[in-house]
């Protein structure tokens, strides 16, 4: 199922923003062509912006808003200081030894919960990017 439009009502304010400019945590609406050279448009929250080329990401079609939220009190919520959005404050990534290593350690509990969300991404395919204020449920585990 492809909770994307699920997602989308959640959007609040968003601003245009350079793939250089991504920081872990952001959620993030884009435009990414895959493999096939197809165009599509998607919504993910940012691992680690540029591991070897990559944008490691969980991508928000693959769960719903309420395992989102679900997450978002699990780590926290943070504020993108640039943008005044709100963002996941995912915990410092040592990529060294597995691009996987958040989802597969730090998730390993919940991991059925969210149906595969861990994608890389080549920065060269993503474009029209746009850091998203995403309005969760509980502002009340914001970090500041």
């Amino acid at each position: 199922m492809n909770y994307l439009s699920e997602h989308r009502t959640k959007q609040g304010r968003k601003y245009q923003i350079s793939k250089a400019g991504l920081q872990k945590g952001m959620v993030v609406s884009c435009r990414y062509t895959n493999k096939k050279g197809q165009s599509e448009n998607k919504m993910i929250v940012i691992l680690n912006p540029g591991y070897k080329g990559k944008i490691h990401a969980l991508s928000l079609s693959r769960f719903s808003s309420k395992k989102f939220n679900k997450l978002a009190e699990m780590v926290g919520i943070r504020v993108i200081p640039k943008y005044e959005t709100r963002g996941l404050e995912i915990p410092k990534l040592a990529m060294d030894q597995s691009s996987n290593r958040f989802y597969s350690a730090y998730l390993k509990d919940v991991k059925s919960e969210y149906n595969d969300a861990y994608r890389t991404y080549f920065a060269n395919k993503l474009s029209t990017a746009f850091v998203v204020d995403y309005n969760f449920d509980k502002k009340d585990t914001l970090l500041l």
